[in-house]
């Protein structure tokens, strides 16, 4: 494994990137075997939340971990800034990688996603909604359905 992959544990310059106790020196992708693809939202993300929260990049995923400034106060650039960058971008591919082709063109468009938050924002706004009309039409669907001449409650 190669120093300062995301997988590895570190980055570059000794600065910690992923965590040292990353699961058993795994990728993420091999905790999570299933694609979003338009029906299975809610077991997909009982699924890649806690996978993600395991490798401690969830920080990215929710938007809670700051983002460094790109450079320090005497013009160089920040090493913390590269770490952050590094793991999000890392976070954001395994994310889109994680989505069937069709899903990830519905969820992106014709805007790509900077970070990972963003992504992450856009697809629970995608299938929340599309959960919430999903209901309100099995309800209408309940309230049509007629056994013979009986209607349902």
């Amino acid at each position: 494994m190669e120093q300062g992959s995301p997988s590895s544990g570190s980055v570059s310059g000794g600065t910690s990137g992923l965590t040292s106790g990353t699961p058993f020196g795994s990728s993420l992708s091999q905790f999570v075997t299933i694609k979003l693809d338009g029906t299975n939202f809610l077991l997909w993300k009982s699924i890649v939340v806690p996978a993600i929260q395991g490798f401690d990049l969830d920080g990215h995923l929710f938007g809670s971990l700051e983002i460094p400034e790109k450079f320090l106060t005497d013009g160089l650039p920040n090493p913390q800034y590269k770490i952050w960058f590094s793991r999000d971008r890392f976070l954001l591919g395994w994310l889109i990688n994680a989505m069937m082709p069709d899903t990830a063109m519905q969820i992106i468009g014709n805007t790509p996603k900077q970070t990972a938050h963003e992504l992450w924002k856009e697809i629970e706004t995608y299938f929340g909604s599309n959960n919430r009309v999903h209901v309100q039409s099995l309800k209408k669907a309940l309230h049509t359905t007629r056994k013979g001449a009986m209607k349902m409650k």
